[in-house]
């Protein structure tokens, strides 16, 4: 039987940066693949789980700030607040690099986050 979509409660890898829209949730940065990694707000160290709510995308440089402590011990501030994603699908599309020009009229309203650099 398969479970919606929100009931989901692990975080697939790589998905946490499609929802972050690749950027950094403590800068605002946008970051390219080799610059972003995932953040547990509450460390995995400190018993934090790998969910949608408690991971973000973060820069190496502020992740190894950051280290072990929550964000508030880091004298760090989230821009946004982490969520399961409601729209799976519109996700992953506002994230390809290449599409169909005949998908878009079944993701109305989805806003496609690529840039190409």
């Amino acid at each position: 039987m398969l479970e919606p979509w929100g009931s989901k409660k692990h975080l697939p890898l790589g998905e946490g940066s499609s929802r972050d829209n690749f950027c950094c949730q403590y800068t605002g940065i946008k970051l390219q693949p080799s610059k972003r990694t995932v953040d547990h707000i509450i460390p995995k160290a400190r018993g934090g789980k790998s969910t949608w709510e408690n991971c973000v995308t973060s820069s190496f440089e502020i992740n190894s700030i950051k280290s072990n402590r929550t964000p508030e011990e880091a004298g760090l501030k989230l821009l946004n607040k982490p969520c399961v994603p409601q729209d799976p699908l519109g996700l992953e599309f506002s994230s390809l690099l290449e599409i169909n020009n005949e998908w878009i009229d079944y993701f109305p309203g989805v806003e496609r986050n690529i840039t190409i650099d």
